[in-house]
């Protein structure tokens, strides 16, 4: 959050006061007057050259804002993280538990995040077996997803598919 000099912290001999009407140039001095008079702050909004440009504002509120909008800021930066859910399957699965998975894959897809699939397996299968186990359980899914390819480490069998986004 940028931070602003504010009253007696502004060291500039002249500033050009902005506000409501036209800019002013005065003196320091008789900026930080105007503002006590008001029962506000002088704050310096930026430098040009030799001298400062300041208004005439409630300080707190300012601040006020600038923290909002930093949260605000950082909320949208944290729902535009995309999470990856994982799904495990064992080789030896039914019809109606790969439903019930793919169901969960349907929801997590909902929400836009990515899916991994692992099929964990025996030597006696191979991958194409395991190919064909992702493929059977992608039927049953409803929403619309990209597949990216498909990846052994171990006994692990891994697929990753991502929502389409619009």
């Amino acid at each position: 959050m940028k931070t602003h000099e504010i009253n007696q912290d502004i060291t500039a001999s002249k500033v050009l006061l902005v506000g409501d009407g036209d800019p002013v140039e005065m003196g320091l001095n008789e900026a930080l007057q105007q503002a006590y008079d008001q029962e506000l702050d002088l704050v310096k909004v930026s430098d040009s050259g030799n001298k400062a440009v300041c208004k005439i504002m409630d300080y707190s509120k300012l601040r006020f804002e600038m923290q909002k909008a930093d949260r605000l800021q950082r909320k949208k930066q944290r729902e535009q993280i995309i999470k990856t859910k994982e799904i495990k399957i064992k080789i030896a699965i039914k019809d109606n538990d790969l439903k019930t998975k793919a169901s969960k894959i349907d929801e997590f897809l909902e929400d836009n995040n990515n899916v991994k699939i692992t099929i964990r397996y025996v030597d006696r299968y191979d991958d194409e077996y395991c190919d064909n186990l992702t493929d059977k359980i992608l039927g049953f899914v409803t929403h619309e997803f990209f597949k990216d390819q498909p990846s052994r480490s171990g006994k692990d069998y891994t697929t990753i598919i991502k929502p389409k986004r619009d």
